[in-house]
């Protein structure tokens, strides 16, 4: 699995998790909508981590707990 594909697969557990919609994330975390999406079909090169601490934000969880999951210890060093 590449970064942009783990990342896009906590985003989606995520929202799904604490039952937040992508637009309500976009409000919550001040990051414009169109990001999210991009990060949602993994369009960027690689995610900024600003643009990940912001969305944490909007999750109320921290940095350590967006990452501490099997997929992101199990990357190969992949973007």
């Amino acid at each position: 699995m590449t970064l942009k594909k783990a990342v896009s697969n906590r985003i989606f557990e995520l929202c799904k998790e604490k039952n937040i919609t992508y637009s309500a994330l976009g409000i919550r975390s001040d990051v414009p909508h169109v990001t999210i999406h991009d990060l949602l079909v993994c369009r960027n090169e690689a995610p900024n981590l600003m643009t990940i601490k912001k969305l944490c934000d909007g999750f109320d969880i921290t940095l350590d707990e967006f990452f501490n999951t099997a997929k992101f210890k199990d990357l190969k060093g992949q973007l």
